[in-house]
């Protein structure tokens, strides 16, 4: 629909709301999140259009934005999404979840390092479902506890037996910051490692800078916690937040991998080589390793190996795949370089 008539008032509304006042010989100024829902695109009675013009107040407000406008995508009790938490549910607890793997090899060297484990969901009637809906449904929901643990069991049993036949390496599995607020996450997860004998060090758990942000001390405490299990920590998507780099200080961090946004574009785009040099540069200084995500050709390869950067993942060297396929890439790559555990060298 067309808004230009609806953001003139929203626009008024913030810049009035915006202005600094006196309150008892002070000045104060502040914030204001704006949902709106239009008459009659989105709804045509008063209470459903303000409960979605909530819906869209509290995504503005999540999003640090002035205002948002409604759409089926930001609300989390449509009716497909509702039946689709629901179905999540059910799917956790009748294991019609599967998991794929994407290989993360050395960068010297090409040789396997680890697999990050990707929940996958083919829906018995919706089909596919992709992980960028059905995730945020688990992030809005106690499911996510399941889930996770549902992935950690099954990714450590996989790991489990990779390792017993003779392949050293990891795997990551990615948690999400209510996972990381949870006091009872530690205990749950080496719980889980008693049950899968493996090496030290073997699983490595990656989390984002917002799930570091959203209360520093609690999940500090859960950090010191895991590392003393001997599980690694990384940090995903790094350099898309706006956290301070201090929890760098503080928090046993061995690893950081650096979002594909930077790494795609790197050989054209000097701001971005920049940026992946001089995280490098900060991470080896701190005696952190660096994952670069998103790599695409030969030739980012090539870079990257200049530059310093540690491991690297992207379809250039492997998509995500199942289990046995990953058996059978490694039987593949363990022919091309003889002696080890999986290698590519371009």
């Amino acid at each position: 629909p067309d808004t230009a008539g609806e953001m003139k008032v929203v626009d008024a509304v913030v810049e009035a709301m915006s202005r600094p006042f006196e309150l008892t010989q002070l000045k104060v100024q502040i914030g204001v999140s704006v949902g709106v829902s239009i008459f009659p695109e989105h709804a045509r009675d008063s209470s459903t259009l303000l409960r979605f013009a909530d819906v869209a107040m509290y995504h503005a407000k999540r999003n640090k934005l002035h205002h948002a406008i409604y759409s089926p995508e930001i609300d989390p009790h449509t009716p497909r999404r509702l039946e689709l938490i629901s179905d999540l549910g059910q799917a956790v607890g009748e294991d019609q979840l599967l998991l794929h793997y994407q290989p993360k090899i050395r960068a010297e060297d090409g040789v396997l390092d680890s697999a990050e484990a990707l929940v996958r969901w083919q829906h018995p009637v919706h089909g596919f479902i992709t992980p960028d809906e059905f995730i945020p449904l688990c992030e809005i929901s106690d499911i996510i506890r399941p889930l996770t643990l549902w992935v950690l069991r099954r990714a450590l049993s996989d790991c489990a037996r990779w390792q017993k036949s003779g392949h050293e390496f990891g795997v990551s599995v990615n948690v999400s910051v209510r996972n990381m607020l949870d006091s009872g996450f530690p205990g749950e997860v080496i719980e889980l490692l008693s049950d899968f004998p493996m090496r030290r060090g073997a699983l490595t758990l990656e989390i984002t800078e917002s799930a570091l942000m959203e209360d520093p001390a609690r999940v500090k405490l859960n950090i010191d916690k895991l590392h003393l299990a001997g599980v690694q920590i990384s940090i995903d998507d790094f350099g898309t937040g706006y956290s301070s780099l201090s929890y760098l200080k503080h928090i046993p961090v061995q690893e950081l991998k650096i979002d594909r946004g930077f790494v795609f574009d790197m050989l054209d785009d000097q701001n971005d080589e920049a940026i992946v040099r001089s995280t490098v540069d900060l991470a080896h200084s701190l005696g952190i390793r660096v994952t670069a995500e998103g790599v695409e050709n030969p030739a980012l390869m090539a870079q990257l190996r200049v530059i310093g950067c540690d491991f690297m993942q992207g379809y250039h060297i492997a998509r995500p795949m199942p289990y046995e396929a990953l058996r059978q890439w490694l039987d593949v790559q363990q022919g091309s370089v003889p002696g080890r555990s999986g290698g590519l060298a371009s």
